[in-house]
């Protein structure tokens, strides 16, 4: 990757997960908790707590992490409990509070292991994160010991633009000062990441592990990854 200056991570699914969609995080950690929820019915809560955080001023900016999920989690209860799909009692309060504790614990074992990479990486490139977040990223970058890892966060709910728009990832580059030439985009989403990074002529590298549509599959990029440390063999030692 001769003339590389830059890149521009996708932050959720991509840096917290390690290419695993969060659907998948989530409904594995329902199952775990001991909830038996068709895959329909789960998809249908799942997506409706992600509609009402993008549509509602639910998060505050000083929000970490942990207390996005249990935000998030509070809305699924809600939802699941008015159609009927989860109970509303002490035992199901707490195993919902289980699965937010369990998935945070989660992402901060995948962001503890690449933390020194992304570190790496900071020193031999100009990195941004450009995310379809709450408004709260600098309080969870914070809270994951990340801030300083990043030249620039473009937040969707800041800028007014979201993913899949090419517009954000141009933001960054003018933010970073490079041509779409001198950067590559690290993303697990073909819609969010690869396909805006493709429209732009920016090299896409596709972190691609379990995904939310199968239809994904299908889809192809230049550089696939399947481990987030795979970019170590990727920007270094590729001849």
């Amino acid at each position: 990757m001769n003339g590389i200056k830059g890149i521009l991570f996708d932050f959720g699914g991509t840096l917290d997960t390690n290419g695993t969609h969060w659907g998948i995080m989530l409904q594995e950690a329902y199952r775990e908790a001991g909830f038996s929820l068709e895959d329909k019915i789960f998809r249908e809560i799942y997506v409706q707590g992600e509609r009402q955080l993008a549509a509602q001023p639910v998060i505050a900016t000083n929000d970490t992490f942990r207390e996005v999920l249990q935000k998030k989690l509070a809305i699924e209860l809600d939802y699941g409990v008015t159609h009927g799909f989860l109970s509303d009692n002490t035992d199901t309060r707490n195993r919902m509070a289980l699965i937010a504790e369990k998935c945070y614990a989660t992402a901060r074992d995948h962001i503890d292991g690449i933390r020194p990479l992304l570190k790496k990486l900071h020193n031999d490139y100009r990195l941004a994160l450009v995310s379809n977040f709450y408004g709260n990223l600098s309080a969870v970058l914070d809270d994951f010991d990340l801030k300083n890892c990043f030249d620039t966060v473009i937040e969707s709910a800041c800028v007014g633009i979201r993913k899949p728009s090419p517009a954000i990832f141009s933001l960054a580059l003018d933010t970073l000062q490079l041509s779409p030439a001198e950067a590559i985009v690290v993303g697990d989403s073909y819609k969010n990441d690869i396909a805006p990074a493709l429209s732009l002529g920016i090299t896409p590298v596709w972190l691609k592990g379990r995904g939310w549509n199968d239809k994904d599959d299908l889809n192809s990029a230049p550089y696939i990854i399947s481990d987030f440390h795979d970019l170590t063999t990727l920007l270094y030692h590729r001849t």
